[in-house]
């Protein structure tokens, strides 16, 4: 029954019905404490909700349990960086942008290159960045509004030592 109170959430969730789907998430984790993904739908249910800090909990859980899912590594990645909290959102962007790398590409890969290059530029890795602001300006539509941003930044010189 807990799986069952998970996929009932998620399905709430993406329904709308942010409150329901937490209601039957929780009840998934009370009746089956060791199903971790339940952590990671309660963080994108807590995104929905506004509520950052919680769902910055929330995937820290399901990322200790299972590290290996790009998906969620971009996400609490971003929360990181939205925060400013570069040193620490370096690994989980790197990790995602490089998994995403692989074929086929997901929608959010393109996001997890910028970050991923924003967050080595503003940590002082500018030459680590470099290949992933290269990837983003191979993939992101012409239109997108970080564009300029990464093409500035392929653009700086190297700092002088």
């Amino acid at each position: 029954l807990a799986d069952a109170y998970w996929q009932y959430g998620v399905l709430l969730r993406k329904e709308g019905a942010v409150e329901d789907a937490l209601r039957n998430l929780r009840r998934a984790l009370e009746l089956k404490p060791t199903r971790y993904e339940v952590h990671a739908a309660l963080a994108e249910t807590f995104e929905d909700k506004n509520d950052r800090a919680t769902a910055m909990a929330e995937w820290a859980k399901a990322i200790a349990a299972d590290d290996t899912r790009p998906f969620w590594r971009f996400r609490y990645g971003r929360l990181l960086f939205d925060r400013g909290s570069m040193a620490e959102a370096v690994s989980h962007l790197r990790f995602a942008a490089d998994k995403a790398a692989e074929a086929p590409r997901p929608a959010w890969a393109v996001s997890a290159d910028f970050m991923a290059g924003e967050a080595l530029k503003k940590t002082g890795k500018r030459a680590e960045a470099i290949p992933y602001f290269k990837r983003f300006l191979e993939t992101a539509p012409a239109n997108s509004p970080d564009r300029k941003d990464a093409q500035k930044a392929m653009d700086e010189p190297a700092p002088q030592r």
